[in-house]
């Protein structure tokens, strides 16, 4: 949860932890968002947000106490959607759960692309190709006594180091959940013990990739 919390850069928040292997749930909310927790519990968190602009106050209550059913949708009356009608809802998959997340905001109107900022990833310090790609791409046909020479050269590596990643990482929580239903479809299939080397390899591949996901939620968190 701390993950999707850095992710969408929410300041505030209410964590109620699970229990064993069940339930948890969370509300997390923007700092300039006027909200009040009522009351929460293991199935249910209830709040009242204050809107001074439109002089509007709304219940928001979210909550599952059937742990068989997923309802992955949000419902609203038509007082509220007359009032916010530009609100949207959508859906955040996350590697660590069967459930969505859901965000609520305004709709984002299309902004004219930029270009990204360039981040040199910590996790990939842990991968020794990485060393060998910014080797491979420096110096190569540029004046390194001149500042034009250097800014092509931290360029180039930059691209390199990109290209690379996107070979090797690639989508780091869609990686996970393809391992995550592989190992439940070999541990299925292991009666006898048979594929234990495999099982194995397979729990240790995926704790290397949820490794590299909380370095990289990490890094960024430290960033804002």
């Amino acid at each position: 949860m701390e993950r999707i919390k850095c992710r969408l850069g929410l300041a505030n928040g209410l964590i109620v932890p699970y229990v064993g292997r069940k339930g948890g749930l969370a509300m997390l909310w923007a700092r300039e968002v006027d909200l009040e927790i009522k009351s929460y519990s293991q199935n249910h968190i209830d709040a009242v947000i204050s809107d001074t602009e439109r002089n509007f106050k709304w219940r928001l209550t979210g909550g599952d106490d059937r742990i068989y059913l997923r309802l992955d949708r949000a419902f609203a009356n038509l007082e509220w959607c007359e009032k916010f009608g530009d609100m949207r809802v959508h859906h955040l998959p996350d590697s660590t759960s069967d459930h969505c997340a859901f965000l609520v905001s305004a709709s984002v109107t299309q902004r004219q692309s930029r270009a990204k900022r360039f981040h040199f990833e910590a996790m990939w310090v842990k991968n020794a190709e990485c060393k060998s790609i910014i080797k491979n791409s420096w110096g190569m046909d540029s004046d390194l006594g001149t500042l034009e020479g250097v800014m092509a050269n931290l360029n180039r590596c930059a691209a390199e180091l990109l290209k690379w990643s996107s070979n090797v990482f690639g989508q780091i929580p869609k990686k996970i959940q393809t391992k995550r239903i592989e190992l439940n479809s070999l541990t299925l299939q292991d009666k006898d013990g048979a594929l234990s080397t495999k099982i194995n390899s397979l729990r240790k591949e995926i704790n290397d990739l949820l490794d590299d996901e909380e370095i990289y939620w990490g890094q960024r968190a430290k960033a804002h």
